[in-house]
């Protein structure tokens, strides 16, 4: 551009950025026309029309802005961009891959090919992007961050967890601030360090393992967690102390955020601890729901979860419906118990093989008891999930297609956790096949008959 438009140009940009479409429309159509040897006006037309949903008409804008030729790969980047959310993958990883010829170093281009290949699976080509992104810019926190899930998703703990500290840049995650200095692995003997929850239960619960790995280095050790946990973590070994969150803090020399723990002990994949049970259930709670459990001493017990919670940034492809659930609960001796918070009015509740216990659960401790009366856990990938494997109990998890990085890939178990079962999607969104499997596996279970082991 020659003269004038950036003034306008910037003013327009900004409609596009309050997400002001249609003046952003009329803005840049004007651009166009004075500068219409220009792609800058007609990708950002492109994308105004497209924040309309006249998509037939962005793509003829972004098309018309690589035909321009003064930055054919954003024109391309944006196209590829439209046909992803049109669903059109194939279309949409050509453009991206047309832009990044134009401009190898286009690293928004290589970043949305780097997430195109993530939703089609294919990891290798998605990791092989976001170093691409990192070889022209090092300090992109959301390649590192990327890179970092999945060489843990591939198993490369070592290089994962390193990466996984981008967590507090990339991951809207501000790192807690404490005058005490943030252990990193040096010395720790004869010193209190707090050991601080960060994310969710089922990450509290997964992580607090390596409170044991840090007392053996000599060090006493303070868990800080939520309090619906306070009492199912008590025995975790390695802990002196627990305090619920909000709580005030004892003295502390050191603190270190739960999931920094495998990096500042430099484990690896072989070095996760999987001694199970590392969680105990309260022995007066369990007797009190082996006495309320007695009259399904003859039926398998299965506890089920079909989903989690609805804030999670990915809970829509880790949650199911409790549906697949029904053809199970139908099985002859079998006993389904519901451990499903925040489930409304739901019709499974109403099968009579179904027996809801959650208005009797109000922490994990309570929920520890009973899964230690049932047979197998089925949930989706939630903290009940988390909470059985560390019980030692027998559980199934329900794992959509591109899994957390902590299930990996192409396999049926889990280092974490020796008394657990992964059951995939095979496709994306696919459920149905999962409870075909589960189905199947129950029905095996109960010709078996049922040989409880005492808790």
């Amino acid at each position: 551009m020659s003269e004038g438009p950036p003034p306008l140009l910037d003013f327009a940009q900004s409609l596009l950025h309050e997400k002001r479409f249609a003046e952003a429309e009329h803005t840049f159509r004007a651009i166009c026309q004075h500068w219409p040897g220009e792609s800058i006006g007609y990708n950002g037309l492109g994308l105004a029309l497209e924040g309309l949903s006249r998509t037939t008409e962005a793509s003829e804008s972004f098309r018309h802005a690589i035909r321009a030729g003064t930055d054919p790969a954003a024109g391309w980047n944006n196209l590829g961009h439209l046909h992803w959310v049109e669903g059109r993958l194939e279309e949409a990883a050509e453009a991206f891959q047309a832009a990044v010829a134009i401009r190898p170093d286009f690293t928004t281009a290589l970043l949305n090919l780097a997430h195109l290949h993530e939703e089609r699976m294919e990891t290798d080509a998605a990791l092989d992007a976001f170093e691409r992104v990192l070889y022209y810019k090092p300090g992109d926190s959301e390649a590192n961050w990327n890179r970092a899930l999945h060489q843990l998703l591939r198993g490369d703990y070592h290089s994962g967890f390193l990466g996984y500290e981008w967590r507090w840049v990339a991951g809207n995650r501000p790192e807690r601030a404490f005058t005490q200095a943030r252990w990193d692995g040096f010395p720790i003997e004869g010193k209190t360090i707090l050991l601080h929850a960060e994310q969710g239960s089922g990450d509290t619960i997964q992580f607090a393992r390596f409170a044991d790995l840090v007392a053996r280095r000599g060090a006493k050790v303070i868990l800080e967690c939520p309090r619906g946990l306070v009492q199912v973590l008590k025995g975790v070994a390695g802990v002196s102390q627990i305090i619920a969150a909000g709580d005030g803090l004892p003295p502390f020399d050191t603190h270190c955020p739960l999931l920094s723990l495998p990096w500042a002990l430099r484990l690896g994949l072989d070095g996760i601890p999987a001694s199970v049970p590392y969680l105990h259930a309260d022995q007066s709670l369990s007797q009190v729901w082996q006495d309320r459990l007695a009259e399904y001493k003859d039926e398998i017990r299965i506890g089920i979860v079909w989903a989690g919670d609805p804030q999670h940034p990915r809970d829509s492809s880790r949650s199911t419906t409790s549906e697949g659930f029904e053809r199970i609960a139908n099985i002859p001796g079998v006993r389904l118990f519901s451990l499903q918070k925040n489930k409304g009015g739901n019709p499974l509740l109403l099968n009579p093989n179904v027996v809801d216990c959650t208005p009797e659960l109000d922490d994990y401790s309570d929920t520890a008891a009973l899964i230690s009366q049932l047979d197998l856990v089925i949930s989706v990938d939630t903290s009940i999930a988390h909470l059985a494997g560390a019980l030692g109990r027998p559980v199934w998890t329900m794992l959509p297609y591109f899994p957390d990085w902590r299930w990996m890939l192409d396999r049926e178990d889990s280092p974490w956790y020796p008394s657990m079962r992964l059951f995939r999607q095979t496709s994306r969104g696919d459920w149905s096949s999962v409870f075909d499997r589960i189905y199947a596996e129950v029905v095996q279970l109960q010709s078996l008959g049922i040989s409880r082991q005492p808790v």
